[in-house]
């Protein structure tokens, strides 16, 4: 088993269809199906079950498959890192961030960053929680900043801080609402979407659920940006991390919901086998800072 292997195995993996997969790897599909078939001999199993309605990948390719890009994520790793040490070159820290830590504490902990540790550029790529993970495994980032974690094999995450939930809406919300959340009950929501921040949005419910009612979703949006301007439209009222309001300049009303007991985890994810020194880090550095900072 080799890493060309492993690459054509991840396209079919990805695609479950020989044809687009043969095509995304520039190579015709006979050579594609036997190269998958010699790896199968190799390690024993059947890693797709082909049929009538299409292929599908059983147990085994799918753990291989996460394995697969953990494996090729750390070699493109390696390869970059040597190629910076051998030209003398800035290091690059690809990081990963929710859209919410950029209005809150990801600028100043960079800046903390750029003064602790010398000789880096840095990457910002903005993905949602559960996209995270996958671009860990696969390399393309080196740390990833959140709120909540719901688990995924092969990613470490710890808990740094903890923030408060917010109730925001805009001035012209009629009718105006009380200062009880059930005042809210018949008044339109706007949801984070479960697939883009599952913890947020469950907490948002759980919220109103103890306030003796399920909000009216009229909207859902999988980015802070998104949702914190339908509220502003007007469109709606929402439930956000406190923290994160800070940074925004959008006309809101906002109200800390002191009274509730669910708290947002903000944390750091990376690589469970992760053992590069520059990476742990940066871990190290987020802990001291966030905690500092954290409500």
């Amino acid at each position: 088993m080799d890493l060309r292997q492993l690459r054509r195995f991840l396209a079919v993996a990805e695609e479950l269809n020989f044809g687009r997969a043969a095509e995304r790897l520039h190579i015709s599909q006979p050579p594609l199906s036997r190269q998958i078939m010699e790896l199968e001999e190799e390690l024993g199993v059947e890693l797709f079950e082909r049929g009538p309605r299409g292929v599908t990948i059983t147990p085994a390719g799918r753990y291989l498959e996460k394995e697969a890009a953990r494996l090729l994520g750390r070699v493109s790793l390696v390869k970059e890192r040597i190629g910076t040490v051998g030209r003398g070159g800035l290091r690059q820290v690809r990081i990963g961030f929710v859209a919410s830590a950029m209005y809150s504490f990801l600028p100043e902990l960079v800046e903390r960053y750029r003064e602790e540790l010398k000789g880096l550029s840095f990457e910002f790529l903005e993905l949602p929680t559960n996209a995270q993970a996958k671009a860990l495994l696969s390399g393309r980032i080196d740390i990833g900043f959140v709120r909540f974690w719901t688990g995924e094999e092969g990613i470490r995450f710890v808990p740094i801080s903890e923030e408060s939930l917010s109730l925001v809406h805009s001035r012209s919300l009629s009718p105006q609402p009380g200062e009880d959340l059930a005042a809210y009950a018949e008044l339109p929501f706007i949801a984070f979407a479960l697939d883009s921040a599952p913890g947020l949005a469950e907490s948002a419910l759980k919220a109103c659920a103890r306030a003796g009612f399920t909000p009216k979703t009229v909207f859902s949006a999988g980015q802070f940006d998104s949702v914190l301007r339908l509220v502003a439209a007007g469109l709606g009222w929402s439930i956000v991390p406190t923290l994160a309001l800070s940074g925004s300049r959008l006309e809101l009303v906002a109200r800390e919901l002191m009274d509730q007991p669910e708290r947002i985890i903000v944390g750091a994810a990376l690589r469970d086998d992760e053992d590069d020194p520059l990476v742990l880090s940066l871990l190290d550095i987020a802990t001291r800072h966030l905690t500092a900072g954290g409500r």
